[in-house]
């Protein structure tokens, strides 16, 4: 996957486009989010959120999170 390649290589910015990219693809996948906003994270982006984190996040682990 290209944006694991990207992460890999510290291109975060690269990294975030191609996780965009591949929910907009796949939605049903929990794992982009979650690695979308790991790369957002080490931008230094902790306020970026889009509620598609939290949903990875309940597929993931199968916990109840707090709706908005």
């Amino acid at each position: 996957m290209q944006g694991n390649a990207a992460f890999r290589a510290e291109k975060y910015p690269e990294a975030v486009g191609h996780y965009s990219a591949a929910i907009f693809a796949d939605s049903s996948d929990p794992t982009l989010p979650l690695n979308r906003a790991a790369a957002y994270l080490k931008l230094g982006k902790y306020v970026t959120y889009t509620g598609s984190e939290a949903a990875g996040l309940k597929r993931c682990a199968g916990i109840l999170m707090p709706s908005e």
